[in-house]
């Protein structure tokens, strides 16, 4: 939308700019460069979520009246979304009509829930097929995400509360982050697992574990780097914490606990973390006793 919106700014600021010009005729403005796009080029919807509703907005100088027509395009391999299977267009016509008075209109989709299957999540895209008297802007498509709600660890995913010791400042608590990996259904990431704070890097901190087969435990390689490169070119690295060294080789493993109806990881009091940076320093540096309960 901001797109759309700059573009039709800078078109004004033009018209005015010549027409304050000192010149024998003054230019004819009209719409013949008015386009039609949609506000985002990709959006998400859960499952469950019913439908998602997907704004196009037609820019023009004095309003356009026009329709046009759009398509659903099926993804393509395993995560490809099928249309009467994974979704649906709510109004079969695919057609959007345009004025001077409605420059916004809405294609929704309906979503076709299928609890109790795992497909992991699902794309598809819906573009243009024809823009009637307007020509099509830069984002004449765009690409729709079925967020799947039966993942096999969805009982692990989520926000948790981290609470152990701080190596410099004692007993403390925090929020950790568990989030799924997009090709493999047995691994997870760890966001701010030795309480970095939430706004280092964002989520190019992730660290990842394996997930057991029976669900039971978490095995989390130690020495493993970030996404997230330093000012140095030096990624966070990921350190097994024993009270007074760092390792950076072997594994730690979390207990997962559901017998009190909630799930609970238990670090272990082998290992706690240190996060570092080489040339940098120090990050962050937890004891072992690490406990997090999903909120």
């Amino acid at each position: 939308m901001k797109k759309v919106l700059t573009y039709i700014s800078l078109f004004v600021f033009g018209a005015a700019l010549f027409s304050s010009c000192n010149l024998n005729e003054s230019p004819k403005f009209n719409d013949k460069d008015a386009f039609v796009a949609f506000d985002k080029a990709a959006v998400s919807v859960k499952e469950e979520g019913k439908t998602v509703v997907i704004p196009v907005t037609l820019a023009s100088l004095k309003g356009v009246a026009t329709t046009i027509s759009y398509e659903a395009i099926d993804g393509e391999g395993k995560n490809g979304a099928k249309n009467g299977v994974d979704y649906k267009l709510a109004d079969e016509t695919g057609t959007l009509t345009f004025s001077a008075e409605a420059r916004t209109q809405y294609i929704t989709i309906n979503i076709i829930e299928r609890d109790g299957v795992y497909t992991g999540d699902l794309k598809f895209s819906v573009k243009f097929k024809s823009t009637g008297d307007v020509v099509a802007g830069a984002e004449s498509s765009c690409t729709v995400t079925i967020v799947d709600h039966d993942h096999p660890l969805s009982m692990l995913l989520g926000n948790y509360t981290m609470s152990g010791e701080d190596y410099w400042d004692g007993a403390t608590e925090w929020d950790l982050s568990l989030v799924k990996d997009d090709s493999d259904d047995h691994m997870v990431w760890f966001f701010n697992i030795c309480n970095y704070g939430s706004g280092w890097a964002d989520y190019d901190t992730m660290f990842y574990g394996i997930v057991s087969d029976d669900k039971t435990t978490i095995t989390i390689p130690l020495g493993q780097t970030s996404e997230y490169v330093y000012s140095n070119g030096k990624p966070i690295t990921l350190l097994g914490f024993d009270g007074s060294n760092g390792y950076d080789t072997g594994t730690t493993t979390v207990t997962i606990d559901q017998s009190t109806g909630k799930v609970v990881l238990d670090f272990g009091n082998e290992y706690g973390f240190w996060a570092w940076i080489e040339g940098a320093g120090n990050l962050a540096i937890v004891n072992p006793g690490l406990k997090a309960v999903k909120k």
